[in-house]
């Protein structure tokens, strides 16, 4: 999660936009106005400035009857912003298509992709976010854990606990013995 948070600090200031700004255009992306017109009443609305900004860069366009209408609801995100925050799946769809699709849980066969593909791509490719070193990482870990059958868990559940780590750590302890670094 930490490293999600990165990321959209990292997106803020790269494309100069305030949390503010973010907050909005993200909630009229995933058509949540009810929670967008709850947040505006509560937290310091857009002003007509950064609603402004937004549209001559091109991250929104107002749909509003008005020429001076700045009712939230009557704004679309344009596919400038949509590019932003829908990395490309290409990272993700190497990870589903390597990860096995079935395995031994409690000595019995079941499935490990028992998800919703298209939610666990998304999740994956917001994590990773076309980091082509982290997700190398991740893939290491997994193919060393698949060649040794030691997959058990569902494909979300080891993503969600960055299981990688754990077996980077078991890898590391495997090259200072086979180097004779072994601390033993």
């Amino acid at each position: 999660m930490n490293e999600y948070l990165q990321e959209l600090v990292a997106l803020f200031l790269k494309y100069k936009l305030s949390a503010n700004q973010f907050i909005f255009m993200y909630l009229k992306l995933i058509k949540k106005d009810e929670h967008l017109y709850r947040y505006l009443e509560t937290a310091r609305p857009l002003s007509r400035n950064e609603i402004n900004d937004l549209e001559e860069r091109g991250f929104i366009t107002n749909i509003n009857t008005g020429a001076n209408d700045y009712w939230a609801d009557g704004y679309i995100v344009t596919d400038r912003f949509k590019k932003i925050m829908e990395p490309d799946r290409s990272l993700a769809e190497e990870f589903w298509n390597t990860y096995p699709g079935f395995g031994l849980i409690n000595n019995q066969r079941a499935p490990l992709k028992g998800v919703s593909k298209s939610e666990f791509l998304q999740r994956y490719a917001m994590y990773v976010r076309n980091n082509e070193v982290l997700h190398e990482r991740i893939m290491r870990a997994l193919r060393f854990q698949k060649g040794k059958e030691e997959i058990t868990i569902r494909i979300d559940r080891w993503f969600e606990a960055h299981t990688w780590e754990s077996v980077e750590q078991e890898l590391e302890q495997i090259r200072k013995k086979v180097y004779g670094q072994d601390e033993i």
